[in-house]
């Protein structure tokens, strides 16, 4: 019976630890005001711009990227985001998310990534299944 009871205190003093560290880890507790806005949009579509520079996005429409990696033609249709990684804020608290998505063209399909800078507490990242509208 007793080696019970140091059975069950070890399986809670680790649930115990567990729950510290991924706390810790995730920087959950540390400030209350960075998660405002939830981590993916809601909508099922965005209108999105890309711009040649770098500029923070705003919780404005458009949501304002940068082309990371690939092109995405004049003709394309849609755009369906895949992926939404590398959303550790830096030290002004601005992240800097990649956002693999996929498309349609007339000669078939292709991806691209968009680098979406944004504050997380003014501006949720695009989601993956987001249908995304490119915009002048």
């Amino acid at each position: 019976m007793k080696m019970r009871g140091y059975v069950l205190f070890f399986a809670a003093a680790a649930v115990v630890i567990m729950l510290v560290t991924v706390n810790l880890v995730t920087g959950r507790g540390e400030r209350e005001d960075v998660a405002s806005a939830p981590h993916f949009q809601t909508a099922p579509h965005v209108n999105v711009r890309i711009t040649d520079e770098p500029q923070v996005s705003r919780d404005l429409d458009p949501v304002l990227v940068t082309l990371y990696d690939g092109a995405i033609p004049d003709d394309a249709a849609n755009i369906t985001v895949l992926s939404d990684e590398n959303c550790q804020p830096d030290a002004d608290g601005v992240s800097h998310c990649l956002n693999r998505v996929q498309f349609e063209t007339a000669g078939g399909s292709g991806h691209a990534t968009l680098q979406h800078h944004h504050r997380m507490a003014e501006e949720p990242c695009l989601a993956p299944g987001q249908m995304v509208m490119m915009v002048e």
